[in-house]
């Protein structure tokens, strides 16, 4: 969780978010889901639904691994009302 104004950004590897084209055009995944501290089927800080992916253009245009970063919007908790930054704090 990466600290914003909105309390409600994450950041992780580009490659997780967009196929690599083997099987026709490349495209960013849809229907995301955070669970941080997912363990053995339990969810300790809540589910958290990705409003929007963000990648570098660098990583969405050319796969340039130094680019190979993203940033998602998370939706608040369906649970407590709460942004994601307010519930298990963030780095700056």
């Amino acid at each position: 969780v990466v600290a914003s104004g909105s309390g409600s950004v994450i950041a992780t590897a580009g490659h997780c978010l967009l196929s690599d084209g083997a099987d026709g055009e490349r495209a960013v995944a849809t229907n995301l889901l955070f669970a941080p501290g997912y363990v053995d089927g339990t969810f300790p800080f809540g589910r958290w639904a990705v409003e929007s992916v963000h990648l570098a253009p660098g990583w969405a245009q050319g796969a340039v691994w130094g680019q190979d970063v993203a940033f998602l919007r998370m939706a608040r908790s369906a649970e407590t009302g709460q942004a994601l930054q307010s519930e298990v704090g963030a780095l700056g």
